[in-house]
C-alpha cells in the first residue's frame, strides 16, 4: 500500500497570472529600414548600435532615453515602412508586440504626427510628438500642428514644440526622463533634459503655444530656460489634460482589469451572490489605496467602491451572468504647477 493510498493530498494551484500592462516602455518608429524583424526590443545602447548607425535616427533617440537621470530598462523599436501608412505599420507592429505605452515617431512633419495622433487616441497609450512647426508660436495660425490636435481635443498626444531645425529628439528626452517613473509619482512640467538645446522664446511666443488658465493658448509644450533652469512646460496633452493624469488614469485601468481577471481565473467561480459582489469590489478598492499610494489618487476624501445589491439587479443580467453599475469614485491628488503669495511687511 503507497502512502497516496492513506492520504491522498491533492493541491490546486491557484497561480495563473495575467500579463500586467507596464506604463514605461516607449516605442520608436523610424524610417532608416535597419530592422531585420519589424519590432525589436533594446535595453542598451551597445544593442542599438549593433543594428543602427549613430547617424540613423533610431540610434539618436535611443541615445536621448538613455542619457537621462531615470532610464527606461527596456524599449522598443519598430520599422516604419514608408510604403505604408503609420496606421499599418503600427498595426503590424502590435500583432507581433503590444508591450509598450509611448509611442516616439523619428519625424516632425505634420501629417505623421496626427495620424498617430488618431491613431493613438483609440488606445490606452499615450503618443509623444515633437513639431518644428514655427506657425504653432504665432497667434494668428489656425492650421499648424499644435491647434490642429487641440481643437481635435486629442488626451492622448502631447507636442512639444521647438523652433527648427531640431536634431536632438527632444520628445524622446523627454520620454526617457519621464517614463521610468511611477505613474502617479511625478509631473510632467520642470523637468531639465540632457542633450537637449533651449528655445529662446518670447513671452507673448510661449503665452500663444503653451496651456493657460483661459484656455487661449495651443497646448503646446517648450523647453526653455525659465530662472536660470532647462525646463519643460507645461506637460499636458494636445486637449489641455495632463500627461500625468493620462498615465494615472490608464494605471488604475489596468490594475482593476488584472486584478479581477486574476480572481475570474484562479477562483472556481465567482459566486453571483452580495459576497461574490464583494470579490469584485475588495479587489477595486485594493486598486484604489494602490493609487492613494502612488499619489494619483487623494486619500481624503477616501475613494469608494459601489455595486448594487444582488437582488435589485435585473434578472436577465443575472442570466446573462453580467454584473452591472459597478462604479468607484476617487479625487486625483493632482499636483502644484505655481503658486500665488501675498505678503505684508511692516516697521
Amino acid at each position: 500500500m503507497s502512502l497516496n493510498q492513506i492520504i491522498n493530498v491533492q493541491i490546486d494551484r491557484q497561480t495563473s497570472l495575467p500579463s500586467r500592462t507596464g506604463f514605461g516602455v516607449p516605442l520608436i518608429l523610424g524610417r532608416s529600414n535597419k530592422l531585420t524583424p519589424k519590432v525589436q526590443t533594446f535595453t542598451d545602447i551597445e544593442s542599438v548600435a549593433a543594428v543602427f548607425a549613430p547617424a540613423d535616427a533610431e540610434y539618436v533617440m535611443a541615445q536621448k532615453l538613455l542619457s537621462q537621470t531615470f532610464v527606461p530598462p527596456v524599449f522598443k523599436i519598430g520599422k516604419w515602412t514608408v510604403a505604408d501608412v503609420i496606421s499599418v505599420n503600427l498595426d503590424d507592429i502590435r500583432n507581433i508586440d503590444d508591450d509598450w505605452y509611448c509611442l516616439l515617431l523619428d519625424s516632425a512633419t505634420q501629417a505623421h504626427i496626427q495620424d498617430a495622433a488618431a491613431y493613438i487616441e483609440a488606445l490606452k497609450k499615450i503618443h509623444l510628438a515633437m513639431s518644428t512647426d514655427d506657425p504653432i508660436f504665432s497667434a494668428a495660425s489656425t492650421t499648424d500642428v499644435a491647434y490642429v490636435l487641440k481643437a481635435a481635443g486629442y488626451d492622448r498626444t502631447a507636442v512639444i514644440a521647438k523652433k527648427g531645425p531640431v536634431t536632438d529628439f527632444p520628445h524622446a528626452a523627454w520620454a526617457g526622463m519621464m517614463l521610468p517613473r511611477t505613474p502617479g509619482e511625478a509631473t510632467w512640467v520642470y523637468k531639465s533634459l540632457s542633450g537637449v538645446a533651449v528655445d529662446v522664446l518670447t513671452p507673448g511666443e510661449k503665452a500663444v503655444a503653451l496651456r493657460n488658465a483661459q484656455g487661449t493658448g495651443k497646448n503646446a509644450n517648450t523647453y526653455t530656460r525659465v530662472g536660470g533652469v532647462n525646463v519643460t512646460q507645461e506637460g499636458n496633452m494636445a486637449s489641455g489634460e495632463y500627461i500625468d493624469v493620462m498615465r494615472g488614469v490608464d494605471f488604475i485601468s489596468a490594475r482593476i482589469q488584472e486584478r479581477i481577471y486574476f480572481q475570474l481565473v484562479n477562483l472556481p467561480k465567482i459566486p453571483y451572490t452580495n459576497a461574490g459582489v464583494n470579490i469584485i469590489l475588495n479587489e477595486i478598492d485594493a486598486v484604489m489605496k494602490t493609487a492613494i499610494n502612488q499619489g494619483i489618487l487623494r486619500a481624503d476624501p477616501a475613494p469608494t467602491v459601489s455595486a448594487p445589491d444582488v437582488q435589485d439587479i435585473d434578472p436577465i443580467d443575472r442570466g446573462n451572468r453580467l454584473l452591472p453599475d459597478v462604479k468607484f469614485q476617487g479625487q486625483l491628488a493632482g499636483a502644484i504647477h505655481r503658486t500665488e503669495i501675498q505678503g505684508v511687511v511692516t516697521l
